[in-house]
């Protein structure tokens, strides 16, 4: 009996400690900020560059989504991507400078851009982490968004970093 209760007690400080390594990897908030302030123009070239893609509301590195368009799954190969391959390839190597290799997502006004550095999980339980840039007022108020508990009873929490840049995490 002590033995499967050993094994038992192993068996859950292994997953306890696989779920904690894994949190640990969330890009802190001094990372993401760190990045930001680096690579500033970098960032702003990106929000130039879906602002002269203004019907192209995600980018991916495997798929975008065209307003208007079908989503991707919906169907074929010969869906439009929105823009040129080779533009398509300046949007994955701006990604993955960033380190946002998941992407953005564009409001269909354009007044929300949203880059994101962390994905884990799929709805409801999974969330995401990242930059959110915004030409509307920015009513971001959280002092840390480093707590990922900060979203147990909420879906969206923001910190602002510049005049139209916050860090956001969302489930």
């Amino acid at each position: 009996m002590r033995i499967f209760t050993l094994i038992a007690c192993i068996a859950l400080l292994n997953a306890c400690s696989s779920v904690m390594q894994a949190d640990s990897s969330i890009p802190t908030d001094k990372t993401l900020i760190d990045r930001y302030s680096a690579k500033k123009v970098v960032f702003s070239r990106l929000i130039s560059m879906s602002d002269e893609d203004p019907n192209v509301v995600r980018i991916a590195q495997d798929f975008t989504w065209v307003k208007g368009e079908k989503k991707s799954g919906e169907m074929g190969r010969d869906r439009p991507i929105g823009f040129s391959i080779e533009r398509w390839g300046q949007y994955r190597d701006i990604f993955k400078e960033l380190d946002v290799e998941s992407g953005l997502v564009r409001s269909e006004s354009g007044n929300l851009i949203m880059l994101l550095a962390e994905t884990r999980g799929i709805v409801p339980s999974g969330f995401t982490k990242g930059y959110m840039f915004t030409r509307q007022t920015n009513d971001c108020t959280e002092a840390t968004l480093d707590d990922v508990e900060l979203l147990a009873d909420r879906k969206f929490a923001c910190r602002r970093i510049d005049e139209n840049w916050s860090l956001y995490i969302e489930r």
